[in-house]
This record gives C-alpha cells, sequence and structure tokens, in this order.
C-alpha cells in the first residue's frame, strides 16, 4: 500500500468515527488553571490504580503553555467519563521545527470505553508528531487504526562499572554548572535544555580535556529498578562521539552519579551505546506506536513520562 493510499484510508476511517460518534458525549481539552483542570484532576485522584503524585508533576508542566496538558470525555450532563494525557512539545529539528505530542495516560470509565477512541479525533485533525511509549497492549491495535506506526522500542541495561578503566585517567570532564553548560550548547540543544531547567533530571556536559569543543551534552535521570538505581540516558546529543568512548564514559558518569547501572531507550541496534552482549547487558522490549513521524527523526525519550 502507498503512503498516499493508507492517508486515505486512515482518513476514511476516521471519518466513519466521527460519522458514528455518540452525540451524548463530547470531548475537551484542558488548559492548566481553567475550571476543567479542577474537574479533570479530581478524576484523576479517584483512580486507585494510578501513581497520582508522580502524574501531577508531569499535569502541571506544560513546555507549550498554551497547548492542553490533556483531553476529557464528557457526558452531556457535564460528567467526566474518561482522559487522555498529552504532552506538548515544539521542537527545533535539522528541517526546521515540529509540534510533538506525548500521549502517556489513557483512561475511561468501563461503561464508555466503545468510545475510548473519541478522545484521539482532535490530535487526528493536526499534523503533529504524536507518539506513544508506553501504550498498554489493548490500545496498540486502535493506534494502528489511526495510522501509527507499532515499533519495538528496547530497553537496555548494563552495568556501568569497571574497576581497571576507573583508576585510568580520567579523559573527559562532567561539567553540571549551568553557566558552563549554556555557554557551550548549540541554538537547538539550548533549547532543550531550558526546557528542561526545571525538571529533577540531571542535564550535564561531557567535555574532552584535551578538546574543549569536542564536547556531548546528556540528559539523564536516575530511577529505581528493583532494588537498585539506574540512569537512564534521555537525550545524547552526539551519540556517535559517546559511543566512541562508550564504556569508559557509562563508568565515569556512573560513578559522578553514585550508580553502577546505565539505561537507554532505542529503536534500532545501531544506535544502542553499549552493543548487546559486550557488557553485562539486559534487554526489555516493548511496542511503541508514533505517528507523523519526521523524514530524518532521531529517537529520543525527551518530553516525555520518562524526563520524571
Amino acid at each position: 500500500m502507498t503512503v498516499e493510499k493508507e492517508n486515505i484510508g486512515n482518513n476514511n476511517f476516521i471519518a466513519n468515527l466521527k460519522r458514528r460518534a455518540s452525540k451524548s458525549l463530547k470531548v475537551e481539552p484542558v488548559f492548566l488553571n481553567s475550571k476543567l483542570e479542577k474537574e479533570a484532576i479530581t478524576y484523576l485522584q479517584k483512580q486507585s490504580y494510578l501513581d497520582f503524585a508522580k502524574l501531577e508533576n508531569i499535569l502541571k508542566n506544560n513546555f507549550i503553555k498554551e497547548f492542553p496538558f490533556g483531553y476529557v470525555l464528557m457526558t452531556h450532563f457535564g460528567e467526566i467519563v474518561g482522559f487522555l494525557g498529552t504532552m506538548f512539545s515544539d521542537r527545533n529539528e535539522s528541517e526546521g521545527k515540529n509540534i510533538y505530542c506525548n500521549l502517556h495516560t489513557w483512561i475511561v470509565n468501563k461503561s464508555y470505553r466503545l468510545n475510548s477512541y473519541l478522545l484521539l479525533l482532535p490530535l487526528m485533525e493536526e499534523r503533529y508528531v504524536v507518539t506513544a511509549f508506553t501504550p498498554i497492549k489493548t490500545l496498540v491495535g486502535l493506534l494502528q487504526k489511526f495510522g501509527f506506526q507499532k515499533l519495538e522500542m528496547t530497553y537496555r541495561v548494563f552495568f556501568s562499572f569497571n574497576l581497571f578503566k576507573f583508576f585510568h585517567t580520567k579523559q573527559f570532564d562532567i561539567k553540571s554548572d549551568e553557566r558552563v553548560i549554556k555557554k557551550h550548547l548549540n541554538k537547538i540543544d539550548l533549547k532543550i535544555y531550558n526546557d528542561h531547567i526545571h525538571l529533577k533530571c540531571f542535564k550535564f556536559l561531557i567535555m574532552d580535556k584535551y578538546n574543549p569543543k569536542n564536547n556531548i551534552f546528556v540528559i539523564a535521570a536516575k530511577n529505581k529498578r528493583k532494588i537498585f538505581h539506574v540512569l537512564d540516558f534521555i537525550y545524547i546529543s552526539n551519540s556517535n562521539e559517546f559511543k566512541k568512548y562508550g564504556h569508559n564514559l557509562c563508568t565515569q558518569i556512573g560513578s559522578e552519579f553514585n550508580v553502577m547501572f546505565c539505561g537507554q531507550h532505542f529503536l534500532h541496534e545501531k544506535d544502542a551505546l553499549i552493543p548487546e552482549k559486550k557488557l553485562i547487558t539486559k534487554d526489555i522490549k516493548r511496542e511503541v506506536c508514533m505517528k507523523n513521524l519526521p523524514v530524518n527523526y532521531n529517537f529520543d525519550t525527551l518530553y516525555s513520562e520518562f524526563v520524571y
């Protein structure tokens, strides 16, 4: 099937859904500091299986203030019966600026789940790059019907500590000072830094002592996995340069942030920082869904639930 025919098929599918949509239900965007925000928060607080404390941190941070942090499904009585969390961001990329929307929380009351698709319709009318990194399996098929690509994402955890390399002369400095970082960032990375400046994720610069212009900007988050902590790499500005010194860098970074394991999400093995089986590694596979990807798309987990 050609891309053009596929798009026509998706448009026809969406048009048919709109025609058969229940007239007793409507979808409304939810903005920060609005009346509907309070109602949406109350609805989410009642969901006993949600980690609301973590979700609240996501909801109260908008990367683009004029965009909603979610959509609610409402009855004609004004009762909220569903919620879809959205994380909008504008990203400067090599081919221009794109609006991204990451979907992170999708909840619909049991008696209304046949109408879950309604929450997607406002997004399908735009040309946003839409991602879903943590969809439950029952939603993957629905997203595919809306034209999303189903891809396999690998999460690789690797043992970062190496006693022999730890005592070697360190070639790199790790700088976390805001003034130093900003001084060495290009326009694209400076925007990413400023967008994440108030979040708890780590932001640092890896600088080559022998070539100060050769630096790598990194955003990472420390997460507890079972009984140990892992430093997950969210964004690396120059992954090819990082891979040249992979294990040495991971050892030094692990020592800096007091972790013995590092982790990375990626779509293709060629993008892995540490090759499979080169060290002690463990891979976890999961399905992710994406729509309207740019031609030269470089995968990362910025502007998503993985940053928190």
